[in-house]
């Protein structure tokens, strides 16, 4: 089987790494894996072709500040990508994140359309069966978008509402056609893409993001005397960082401390920061030693921080926050009402009087998360056409 997926980015971020892993393991099972990305150094392994021009993403980069169209333009590197992928002849085009000006989202689809292209396509987020926003917040699409809440997040400062004209646009993509699988990373966003007129009666699957081996219980004994919040730092109040003073304050009155992880500036008592934390064994160090892992985002379309604190064995406490409970273990996951900082405190003392088998909570997530248990999904998918 020929297997040709198609990434804005590889080797980095959250799906260029997801891109990278299911690339590695379909070479390891025999299967003929290609990737076609679009930003980023040029790749040392001959089935991994660049085909965005980096000028070309950056002049539609800038001319989408007017236009308000994200997923359009880029005409060159829709060009490109077309001609690689004919020139390949795939059994199965895999379609993960495209935005970010790598190609024509629309006219992408409608050349796999006409061409009668195998075509999986996963969301990651909303952009593709909304006008082109990803944000988790909103549910203007359901009603197929136009006076858009969060404009300026979504079009900038000095552009107009373009939202209504892009969710024709993507209408025009014919996403719910017979040629496409669509794939979710959670049963939420799956949810979320039911309530879209573009996906009406669309072939859909939960498949969920592969967390990388080095994300298992810890062979020592944890230390379980601090609360690991990793973060990022980007959206800032959507991932919660506004809670993080009352939280500390919280935790210390029980004894134990707060660790950040991630890019992190202030100082604030009982708050110890990590700093970036570089590469996934040093990462799942600071999950395995903790008491559990703190999750403070308003809405989530995954969480790779449920996922990964699991799979190493820390129990995860958190705010209800779309996906992670779609995801999370039972015994294992515990959620509260979001904003709710004095019940997320108390089940965080709860956590520290009791004893959880951190090599069966593991062993249990790592059953949902493994690359394994991804490229099963994935595969069946692929061969159902």
């Amino acid at each position: 089987m020929r297997i040709v997926q198609v990434n804005v980015v590889y080797g980095h971020g959250s799906t260029g790494s997801i891109v990278k892993t299911l690339h590695e393991e379909y070479l390891r099972r025999g299967l003929d894996s290609y990737v076609l990305f679009g930003r980023g150094s040029k790749s040392n392994d001959p089935k991994v072709k660049r085909v965005g021009f980096l000028l070309e993403a950056k002049l539609w980069r800038f001319l989408q500040l007017f236009n308000g169209n994200p997923l359009g333009g880029s005409p060159l590197s829709t060009w490109n990508l077309k001609r690689h992928i004919k020139k390949l002849k795939p059994d199965v085009v895999h379609v993960h994140c495209i935005n970010g000006n790598m190609c024509n989202v629309p006219a992408l689809f409608k050349w796999l359309n006409k061409k009668g292209v195998h075509t999986v396509l996963t969301h990651h987020a909303k952009f593709m069966f909304t006008g082109g926003c990803g944000l988790n917040l909103c549910e203007g699409f359901a009603h197929g978008c136009g006076n858009c809440p969060y404009k300026q997040e979504t079009f900038g400062k000095w552009c107009g509402d373009h939202s209504a004209k892009n969710y024709a646009r993507m209408g025009k993509a014919h996403l719910d056609s017979l040629n496409v699988h669509h794939a979710y990373v959670s049963s939420w966003l799956m949810e979320q893409a039911e309530k879209s007129s573009l996906l009406k009666g669309a072939k859909n699957h939960v498949v969920f993001n592969p967390i990388p081996a080095a994300f298992k219980a810890g062979e020592e004994v944890p230390r379980k005397d601090y609360v690991f919040f990793p973060s990022s730092g980007a959206g800032a109040g959507v991932k919660g960082f506004q809670f993080l003073p009352k939280l500390a304050e919280s935790l210390a009155k029980i004894g134990l401390k707060l660790v950040v992880a991630g890019k992190w500036n202030e100082s604030i008592p009982n708050v110890e920061s990590a700093g970036y934390v570089a590469g996934y064994d040093a990462l799942a160090k600071r999950y395995q030693d903790a008491l559990c892992t703190v999750l403070l985002s308003q809405v989530e379309s995954f969480s790779m921080t449920t996922a990964e604190s699991l799979c190493c064995g820390t129990p995860l406490v958190g705010f209800k926050a779309g996906a992670p409970e779609s995801i999370g273990i039972e015994g294992g996951s515990f959620f509260v009402e979001y904003g709710d900082v004095d019940a997320l405190a108390k089940q965080i003392a709860l956590l520290k009087d009791c004893d959880i088998d951190r090599r069966e909570l593991s062993l249990n997530a790592r059953e949902k998360f493994d690359i394994e248990a991804v490229v099963k999904d994935y595969l069946s998918i692929y061969e159902s056409k």
